[in-house]
């Protein structure tokens, strides 16, 4: 797997010469910014609302983002259920710009979030119905990205055939990066993991590598004393060797897991919050989990 992160940075198309004025889009997180981006090439760049070190659940907007709103041709969001501050926002601020929610496109891979059957008795749902980290699944990243050039194209049509182009090529990265994926995800032998806040489900899916419980269904909270007691009770039972994390996991929680050692951490980020922020950021977010997990499945 470790030769995954060239696949999407060689063969980007630059397209042909820009529009006069490139359409201002704005968009919620950093993947996001990556997709958008890749469909923009040659033609502009979009602005990215959360930053990346920040998380999108409980983000709080500066007088610099409401502005970018303001100004904005079209908004691309997640979903509501990811960023429900932003809902507001986008009413008072963005009422000028074409506001779509990703995850309602039509065709969009959408999985029913698993609180409700692992963390009911912790206070209950932290989301909608549906799992928002649906920016997870490369083919819904895809058909996003078709959907943007759809709707630029219809704002600047000129450049409607550099959009094209360039979700084909988007495409092509995302079949060769995801066959890599799946590659390397052979031959486990049938070891575990837990993952601590319930944010992969998409991953897990689409890569036939589905953890043994989340810890947590929000990274905001921690969990409390009788869940904890079960994931104890779980991992003695259990052939877990690895917990997966998010960056900024506060390693003292891992004595309340696994009080006798035996766990191996691999941090995890689904937000490409340590990444360079441009294009190829989507590819390499989804390369770096995958290599640090097979990484830590092969020990």
């Amino acid at each position: 797997m470790k030769n995954l992160l060239p696949v999407f940075v060689a063969a980007i198309v630059f397209g042909q010469s820009a529009h006069a004025k490139a359409p201002n889009v704005v968009v919620d997180i950093a993947p996001i910014y990556a997709i958008a981006a890749q469909v923009m090439e040659g033609v502009g760049t979009p602005t990215l609302i959360v930053e990346q070190a920040a998380s999108p659940h409980d983000f709080s907007l500066r007088p610099s983002h409401a502005r970018g709103l303001q100004n904005a041709d079209v908004v691309f969001s997640v979903s509501p259920d990811l960023t429900p501050w932003l809902v507001k926002s986008l009413e008072t601020l963005a009422n000028g710009a074409e506001i779509v929610f990703l995850a309602e496109v039509s065709g969009t891979n959408l999985l029913e979030a698993r609180e409700e059957e692992e963390h009911a008795d912790e206070g209950g749902h932290a989301h909608g119905e549906f799992d928002p980290h649906s920016w997870l699944d490369p083919e819904n990243a895809v058909l996003w990205a078709g959907e943007m050039a759809r709707i630029l194209t219809k704002i600047d049509p000129e450049n409607g055939s550099v959009y094209k182009e360039n979700v084909a090529t988007f495409e092509a990265q995302m079949a060769a990066l995801a066959q890599g994926i799946q590659e390397g995800f052979s031959d486990l032998g049938g070891v575990e993991y837990f993952v601590y806040h319930d944010a992969f489900q998409y991953f897990e899916k689409r890569f036939d590598v589905p953890s043994f419980g989340a810890i947590t269904d929000t990274e905001a909270v921690d969990p409390g004393p009788r869940r904890l007691q079960e994931v104890r009770d779980k991992i003695a039972q259990s052939n877990v060797k690895c917990l997966a994390v998010e960056p900024g996991f506060r390693s003292g929680n891992l004595d309340a897991i696994a009080p006798n050692g035996g766990l191996d951490i691999v941090q995890m980020d689904p937000l490409g919050a340590t990444l360079p922020l441009d294009k190829n950021l989507y590819g390499a977010t989804l390369a770096n989990m995958a290599q640090a997990l097979a990484a830590c499945l092969k020990r």
